[in-house]
């Protein structure tokens, strides 16, 4: 296989990944910003400085962060834009762990929140069902907004395609798609809106 073929068949699911977050961060109310790709990591610029004031506030960035955690994984497994969930939650175990070891300390943060005082088995049995509903609301946002990740991810790697092989894949360099480069995307906001 020709060697641009090898670099977009790899750089297309981390970008539905990085999207992933991306997208469910901007329509949750995250201020988002670039996407950074370099040899051996990934990741989104999401601003998370809140102004939390109450615990009913803290309650729902908690939600709000632990669904942009999962979104990566959703978004990277999508095929033919449905999700696969056997190859999310592989992801969550491998590629990013580091996401779900966030959303895992988060969630504990989280039910500890909602329900202080709990023995130690009615904690984690609030902690499955919080989890499951977050990730099942997670999973809602990335299959409404599918055909808009796959198409970020495809278009910034035909667009970025010859610096990433030519900066990145060769030198290890980082690469980086400034949110001015993000926010060109044709329609990007009326889709972010309307899914």
């Amino acid at each position: 296989m020709p060697a641009d073929f090898n670099l977009r068949a790899r750089l297309v699911p981390i970008l539905r990944h990085e999207f992933g977050h991306w997208v469910l961060a901007r329509i949750l109310g995250f201020p988002t910003g670039a996407i950074f790709v370099e040899q051996e990591q990934a990741g989104s610029s999401i601003d998370l400085v809140p102004s939390i004031k109450s615990i009913d506030e803290a309650v729902a960035f908690l939600e709000k962060r632990i669904q942009v955690l999962y979104a990566g994984s959703l978004a990277q497994s999508l095929l033919k834009n449905k999700i696969v969930n056997d190859d999310a939650h592989r992801y969550l175990r491998t590629t990013a762990a580091n996401d779900y070891a966030k959303a895992r300390e988060l969630g504990r943060m989280l039910t500890g929140m909602k329900y202080p005082d709990l023995s130690y088995s009615d904690f984690e049995e609030r902690l499955k069902k919080i989890d499951q509903s977050l990730y099942e609301r997670a999973g809602k946002a990335v299959q409404k907004y599918a055909n808009l990740i796959a198409d970020l991810a495809v278009f910034y790697v035909a667009r970025y395609e010859a610096a990433w092989n030519a900066d990145s894949a060769a030198t290890g360099k980082r690469f980086e798609l400034r949110l001015a480069e993000i926010e060109t995307f044709p329609d990007l906001e009326a889709r972010l809106r309307n899914g």
